[in-house]
């Protein structure tokens, strides 16, 4: 709700020209910014969700490119707290097991998504922010010898999703 900086746009003309970023990915970069959660903010009002709610949202949105329906996402929901009250690994396996079965739908494999729409779709879901052409070149190197299920299995296992666990389990179970 500004106008840019002309630094801001050659910033992200780079991004977009020399670097072979895509639009999506510059999108995701603005979506997670501090600056737009605090004008988002000044429209709703801050809000805090349990971060399991988050957390299965994350998947449909991130991956699936919508949002979920509600019987899938009140299954998913209710096996994310069931994991909740079991510790820290069955979150992580069950993160794992919904995003490796997202990936794995025939409605993702509808979407076609390219090797590097992959990677962003994981750092969106998984890590929830936007990555750099570095990020994303490290990943698609991954890919050229390794499955999306390996990659997947990186993002899933990597320190920074482990910080979204704690989220979860501090949150409290409910059961």
């Amino acid at each position: 709700n500004r106008a840019p900086s002309q630094g801001e746009i050659d910033w992200f003309i780079n991004d977009l020209l020399s670097q072979g970023v895509s639009r999506n990915l510059v999108l995701n970069n603005f979506i997670f910014s501090a600056e737009y959660r605090a004008f988002i903010e000044g429209i709703f009002g801050a809000s805090t969700p349990r971060p399991e709610n988050t957390l299965v949202n994350d998947f449909y949105r991130g991956i699936l490119s919508r949002l979920p329906e509600t019987g899938g996402f009140n299954y998913w929901l209710d096996q994310m707290r069931a994991a909740q009250c079991m510790g820290a690994q069955a979150v992580r396996d069950l993160s794992h097991q919904i995003a490796l079965g997202f990936i794995n739908s025939n409605e993702y494999l509808a979407l076609g998504r390219t090797n590097v729409q992959f990677v962003e779709d994981m750092y969106d879901a998984i890590l929830r922010r936007g990555a750099s052409p570095a990020e994303v070149n490290y990943w698609l190197g991954l890919l050229s010898t390794g499955t999306r299920g390996q990659v997947l299995e990186g993002f899933t296992a990597s320190d920074e999703f482990q910080t979204r666990v704690p989220a979860v389990l501090d949150a409290g179970c409910l059961w």
